[in-house]
């Protein structure tokens, strides 16, 4: 980095940072305020270069919030204490680092064709709320929050886990509109301040009502970087939305013989709702001709195991397919082989328009259940959840149980999302 003219030039490296939950702490503000000098590929040391403290927990926010920066790169100093695979922390973190970090080869494709709209366009991966929240006042007052290209918020947790909870923090703004949790599938009604409480295996991802994230399927995650040949697509309801997806063939070619595709998909909301992958676009050898996709449509209701209720079609044409859905999440998964990448794909499935809600007295549950509380509060604490199902009412009976404030708060989370 030689200053603010490096933006000229922008893969940059933000330096030889502590191990400390400060360093971590700043991060995400100084990635997202990047933008603001058109730096957008931002390079840091995940998990901190040197000095600082051995904790495995700062480790795992460290990784998560690389998952969710432009450049994940992993780091440090030659101390033979600081080393930073994933088996040599606690197992908790090593489950959590593993899984981000094949999740980071999982997102390529969105990564691949955010990074080649801000190439073209000057839109940066990274981008403060107030980007698209000008005229909120709010947006200027959650520096660490930003948006992760078209489609997804982060709010990355940089600070410890209240421990008898085993939950971390986040205070974040959701702007008017419905919104998915990206990981769990629960959903938020924006247009407000919110804590959200995550345990160690996740952070608050946040993808708005309608939003297309195209994704290499989890079996697919390998090393290389080759246009897959199965893709995880997962499709947000509750609203309209469109991702036109970008491939080419750089990884084999130089950029004089560059050749590129794009792949249109569209998804309307609605009583019959549709979500449609087009041919693509461009020159051949791209793209490859036949692949498989599991598509994984969050915040539905379970339409039936009717083949009314789910329909594929690829040209017009019925297309057979396979069909899961997940009560916890709420989510319809579909397993499609072998389609032909140059034809129309088109699913329809029955919703009524409704978004699947959340099961409130589930979600409590877990989040009692967990927490290193007396068994005796636990147990009040859940009678007075099944006692009242009006929501006003059993805030009012909550607030004045006198509960500590961050197990308050993660109630709150839960019951007003």
């Amino acid at each position: 980095y030689a200053g603010i003219g490096s933006h000229r030039y922008p893969v940059g490296f933000s330096g030889d940072t502590f191990a400390t939950w400060e360093s971590l702490d700043f991060q995400p503000y100084f990635t997202a305020t990047a933008s603001n000098a058109g730096y957008g590929w931002w390079s840091h040391d995940i998990g901190g270069h040197m000095h600082g403290v051995k904790s495995d927990e700062m480790a795992a926010r460290w990784v998560q919030f690389g998952v969710f920066s432009p450049i994940m790169r992993i780091h440090s100093s030659n101390n033979p204490f600081m080393v930073k695979k994933p088996w040599l922390y606690n197992e908790m973190v090593e489950k959590t680092i593993k899984r981000f970090m094949r999740l980071r080869h999982q997102l390529v494709p969105y990564l691949y064709t955010m990074n080649r709209r801000f190439h073209m366009e000057g839109e940066p991966l990274v981008q403060p709320m107030y980007y698209r929240h000008a005229e909120e006042g709010e947006a200027y007052e959650v520096p660490n929050q930003y948006y992760f290209g078209t489609d997804l918020i982060v709010c990355p947790i940089t600070k410890p886990m209240d421990k008898s909870l085993d939950l971390g923090c986040f205070k974040a703004w959701l702007p008017e509109g419905v919104y998915f949790d990206f990981f769990t599938g629960r959903v938020y009604r924006g247009g407000r301040r919110i804590c959200l409480y995550r345990d160690i295996y996740t952070i608050p991802v946040l993808a708005k009502a309608g939003s297309i994230i195209p994704m290499v399927s989890e079996a697919s995650v390998a090393n290389g970087t080759d246009n897959p040949e199965e893709m995880e697509i997962r499709i947000f309801a509750g609203d309209n939305g469109s991702f036109s997806l970008y491939e080419d063939n750089s990884q084999d070619n130089s950029v004089h013989n560059l050749r590129e595709a794009v792949t249109a998909m569209e998804f309307s909301w609605g009583d019959t709702s549709e979500f449609t992958i087009k041919g693509y676009v461009g020159q051949s050898g791209v793209v490859p001709a036949k692949r498989s996709y599991i598509l994984k449509f969050a915040g539905f209701v379970d339409p039936g195991d009717d083949t009314g209720g789910v329909e594929v079609r690829l040209n017009g044409r019925r297309f057979p397919f396979e069909k899961r859905y997940y009560e916890e999440p709420h989510a319809i998964e579909l397993k499609i082989r072998d389609v032909d990448t140059a034809g129309d794909m088109t699913v329809r499935i029955k919703t009524g328009g409704k978004i699947a809600e959340n099961d409130i007295q589930k979600q409590i549950f877990h989040l009692l259940n967990k927490a290193q509380i007396e068994f005796d509060l636990k147990s009040a604490v859940f009678r007075e959840i099944k006692r009242y199902p009006e929501k006003s009412r059993l805030l009012g009976v909550l607030q004045a149980m006198d509960l500590e404030n961050n197990l308050l708060g993660a109630l709150f989370e839960i019951i007003t999302a």
